[in-house]
């Protein structure tokens, strides 16, 4: 495990007892880091490189993350680890969730983690049911990479067709049930944004607010602040209804004929 810090290009050796097998890995504030083996061995490392706890979960490892509580989440094969203190808890196909390799995780202060799969789609994990998110709720694909929330009430999800833009909210409204689809802002191509590449991580925020995503063409880089944000939804008007091609007076109650 090495450590390259800021401005210096030379990278320091912090320890070399650490999963032989490459996997992801992801810091605490005081400076260790957890680092998982694909195999599925986990192991906190000091500051000083030394080990100071092992664990072990089922095979493979793709995608680790820490939440805002200090929890370490684990991304499986369609599956997801919640590790706090000395208990591991499972969340699995079997709750309904994301189908596919989980290469990421992001947790939310209040408990719920979005899931994004290989070919699984998406998932929102919360009180331990996990609810699918897929192409059929307007996904714009169902293998992702990396999901990135730019604290403007949104998520930039990176998929094999691009980079993806979506509100919580309306995220929140279609996993409840209360809305039927999403409506996405989808940069693909067409906007120099290539299919995802997967890495762990696959993407991060820097800290001028700036949003990056790993593609098969290179880096992307994103502007969240300057991406067009309205947070007053839009008045909606009703201004004319017309049914089999009639118009119809507006009122508070319109009433048709059966079969119109």
């Amino acid at each position: 495990l090495f450590r390259l810090r800021r401005h210096r290009l030379e990278a320091e050796l912090v320890s070399r007892d650490v999963p032989f097998v490459e996997g992801p890995f992801v810091a605490h504030p005081d400076g260790s880091v957890w680092v998982a083996s694909r195999g599925g061995n986990v192991r906190l490392v000091s500051p000083q490189g030394r080990p100071v706890r092992e664990l072990r979960v089922p095979a493979p490892v793709m995608s680790a993350a820490l939440g805002p509580d200090g929890a370490l989440w684990l991304g499986g094969d369609g599956a997801v680890f919640r590790v706090v203190g000395n208990a591991v808890d499972r969340f699995g196909s079997g709750e309904r969730g994301p189908r596919g390799l989980v290469r990421d995780v992001l947790p939310e202060p209040d408990g719920t983690a979005w899931i994004g799969t290989y070919g699984g789609g998406m998932g929102r994990l919360r009180a331990g049911r996990v609810v699918r998110l897929s192409v059929e709720q307007g996904l714009p694909e169902n293998s992702t990479s990396r999901i990135l929330d730019d604290g403007r009430g949104r998520l930039w999800i990176s998929t094999n067709r691009g980079l993806a833009v979506v509100r919580k909210s309306d995220l929140e409204a279609v996993a409840d049930g209360r809305a039927r689809a999403l409506e996405p802002v989808v940069f693909g191509t067409e906007r120099g944004v290539a299919e995802a590449n997967f890495g762990s991580p696959a993407g991060f925020a820097d800290e001028a607010g700036r949003l990056w995503f790993g593609t098969i063409a290179g880096a992307v880089s994103v502007d969240a602040a300057a991406f067009p944000f309205n947070p007053t939804p839009p008045a909606v008007r009703i201004e004319e209804i017309r049914a089999d091609g009639q118009l119809h007076p507006l009122g508070p109650a319109v009433s048709l004929a059966p079969l119109t």
